[in-house]
């Protein structure tokens, strides 16, 4: 009986988590096969997780967050991977607009006091985005 082919998404996905463990692993510099050793499993394993070709289970993969020091969602994706604080701050600020406009000119204003900037156009650019938002 053949197999069902992988659909297209799911390789994109394990690709990318592959991709993912490889970066947090050379950030730490350990090796494939050091890798291996901590996990109890064999180097090729480690080698097929990397290259996209294997899916990851989640018994292993909360192993592997704590040899690579890295939440899970790192490395499924599930949220952002943020390597410096201007994508930090473009993420955070992503989730300001989706508060309701009463908290979005609280958090402005804080963000405000911090730079020792003025808030003036504060309000005109917080209804334009909100005017988009009730367009859409």
């Amino acid at each position: 009986m053949a197999r069902k082919p992988v659909p297209e998404e799911l390789v994109k996905r394990s690709i990318l988590i592959g991709q993912k463990i490889t970066k947090f692993r050379e950030k730490l510099n350990i090796s494939q096969k050091d890798l291996a050793i901590r996990l109890g499993i064999t180097q090729g394993m480690v080698c097929e997780y990397e290259a996209g070709t294997r899916r990851i289970y989640a018994d292993l993969l909360t192993r592997l967050c704590e040899v690579l020091q890295c939440d899970p969602n790192q490395i499924t994706g599930f949220t952002p991977e943020v390597d410096d604080k201007y994508d930090a701050m473009l993420w955070r600020l992503d989730k300001v607009l989706q508060l309701d406009q009463s908290h979005q000119t609280r958090i402005l204003a804080l963000i405000d006091a911090y730079l020792g900037t003025t808030g003036g156009w504060r309000d005109r650019d917080l209804a334009k985005v909100n005017n988009k938002k009730s367009q859409s």
